[in-house]
């Protein structure tokens, strides 16, 4: 029987990690100067914490596609949703930090997720200074669904400012999707060929499902 993805990927606005006291003490005696302090072996202990309590926060899962992470969190991505390279000052700050996939990290890059107007200053704390999903602020269920139990579907504008500027329209996700809804078989094959009817030759919807059927029947 195939599984509700769309119940399965539910959750509701994270929350952001509590640092203990050596860390504090930690980031206190190191203080933040570049973006690529961040690899300083001083921090592998923090960013341990990180993973561990968000893989537990985010339901063992990414917190943009949904897929399932490494055990504990183990060698997974921690995302800045401000990128270092935009404000190396908010590094560590626990509201700035989720975990994620390779993938959704990697196609991700720098983006700056943040309207014009914001500030420096201060990391912003209102939904509507985000252009794209942030976890701490938006349920993951009300800007995206599964569609078919194989394509990731915007709800709203950040949502789909998300899918298109993270690729999460990869068919790559699409596999994973199948997998887990149990329908990586003929029936995979069937909505998809559904989808290349209702979108363009052109679009990345149509590029996407070829793909996926293509890759589904090497396997079947």
């Amino acid at each position: 029987m195939a599984k509700n993805l769309n119940i399965k990927y539910r959750y509701y606005k994270i929350k952001p990690v509590k640092y203990r006291i050596t860390d504090i003490r930690k980031l206190s005696n190191n203080p933040i100067q570049t973006s690529t302090d961040w690899n300083k072996s001083e921090f592998q202990s923090i960013k341990r914490l990180v993973r561990f309590i968000h893989y537990k926060s985010q339901n063992r899962r990414c917190a943009y596609c949904r897929r399932f992470l490494n055990p504990l969190g183990i060698n997974e991505h921690i995302d800045h949703l401000v990128a270092r390279t935009i404000n190396h000052g908010w590094m560590f700050k626990p509201k700035n930090l989720v975990l994620t996939c390779y993938q959704c990290n990697t196609q991700k890059t720098n983006l700056n997720i943040l309207h014009d107007n914001w500030s420096r200053n201060r990391l912003p704390k209102k939904p509507e200074n985000y252009k794209y999903f942030n976890p701490y602020l938006h349920n993951w269920h009300e800007h995206f669904e599964i569609e078919d139990s194989l394509f990731i579907k915007a709800l709203t504008t950040e949502g789909e400012e998300t899918i298109t500027n993270y690729k999460l329209y990869d068919y790559k996700f699409s596999m994973i999707y199948a997998q887990e809804s149990n329908i990586f078989d003929a029936t995979a094959i069937k909505r998809a060929n559904r989808r290349l009817i209702k979108y363009d030759v052109n679009t990345n919807e149509y590029k996407s499902a070829k793909k996926l059927i293509d890759e589904i029947g090497r396997h079947i």
